[in-house]
């Protein structure tokens, strides 16, 4: 049924519909997801096992960069992190553009103790290059000696946006 609609159709009626399905296809298309990038100044991910699990880790310092590249319009998205301290009880919070946001947590426990905790901001993504900074306070502890670190971040940066309705 399909070869016979085809075979009635003018050529001007087939670039017609060709074109209007062209439309509806670039019109219907998601863009690319927002990809997360830390500076070149923040260490790698290392590979370490915790009660018989696998977590990929990174090694903070005092101000650790990373930004986001994100496709269309601004949009609202929550960003939350994992981190845990070394040795010592910290503040850790989130900036924006150099600002900080609003919610501040307390770091008390190693990774290793279980103590990471989650920090969660809701932000607007702008079209384009986002720039963000983990911060916290007081002095750096030796992992070790000449390694100085404040924070241990556990897996990445998640970005959670919210439902279409």
């Amino acid at each position: 049924m399909y070869m016979i609609a085809d075979a009635i159709l003018s050529t001007s009626m087939r670039k017609v519909l060709v074109f209007t399905q062209l439309i509806l296809l670039v019109g219907c298309s998601v863009p690319a997801p927002d990809v997360v990038q830390f500076a070149p100044t923040v260490s790698g991910e290392e590979k370490t096992t915790r009660a018989g699990k696998d977590h990929l880790v990174r090694w903070l310092q005092r101000r650790s960069e990373f930004e986001i590249q994100h496709q269309g319009g601004p949009e609202r998205v929550k960003i939350g992190f994992r981190v845990a301290s070394y040795l010592a009880q910290r503040h850790v919070w989130l900036e924006q553009d150099g600002q900080a946001l609003p919610a501040r947590e307390v770091v008390q426990k190693s990774f290793w103790e279980g103590g990471e905790v989650l920090v969660t901001n809701t932000v607007t993504l702008q079209a384009g290059r986002n720039l963000f900074a983990i911060v916290t306070d007081g002095d750096s502890v030796d992992v070790t000696p000449g390694r100085p670190v404040f924070l241990l971040l556990d897996g990445g940066i998640e970005l959670d946006k919210p439902t279409q309705r």
